[in-house]
């Protein structure tokens, strides 16, 4: 029994089989903007194993919303649907990059941080973690009720737009010159 795990981003794809006591067996990279999609990577992934996954869990570097996740600062879309298929299993979860990274705070211990400042024993209660990735990642986790609870974001992946009628001449030009700054269908 083993379970597919990855971290997929704009540059790339890391695909590993971890067995059931949560050590990894076996790894492999592949480019994001290379010959294979990650669908088509799990493929291969999974072709050199004797056996299905039992479960797959993808940290993709973009926005995840209805199980499906548009990566950042690559074409690439695939769904928690798309890789059920592929990967022969029902058990299919994709999560915000730094929203799995979120997930390890609520084990973190005075062991595991380098204290810059403050007390040194972190504190409890909301924690967040900030990092460079395809952008700037941002994750958050907060405690409801005992129990850990992780909210998403996207920090450094934030658009721009006119303030006033005056602006929107610019920011056309900006467009013109840079599309992802647009939101929506464009300046009006």
């Amino acid at each position: 029994m083993w379970n597919l795990v990855a971290d997929v981003g704009g540059t790339n794809m890391r695909l590993a089989a971890m067995g059931p006591d949560g050590t990894l067996s076996d790894h492999r990279a592949f480019a994001s903007k290379g010959d294979l999609d990650f669908p088509q990577a799990c493929a291969a992934f999974i072709s050199e194993r004797s056996a299905t996954p039992s479960a797959v869990v993808v940290a993709a570097a973009g926005v995840v919303a209805e199980g499906a996740v548009q990566l950042t600062n690559s074409r690439q879309r695939f769904s928690e649907g798309d890789l059920a298929g592929v990967c022969g299993c029902d058990t299919v979860k994709i999560l915000n990059d730094f929203e799995a990274a979120a997930w390890s705070l609520a084990t973190v211990s005075s062991a595991d941080v380098t204290n810059l400042q403050g007390p040194s024993d972190p504190p409890s209660g909301p924690r967040v973690i900030i990092g460079p990735g395809t952008g700037l990642g941002v994750g958050a986790l907060v405690w409801a009720a005992g129990q850990p609870h992780v909210i998403p974001g996207e920090g450094g992946h934030v658009s721009i737009g006119p303030q006033s009628a005056d602006e929107v001449v610019y920011f056309q030009s900006l467009v013109d010159i840079w599309p992802d700054v647009q939101i929506g269908a464009g300046c009006a």
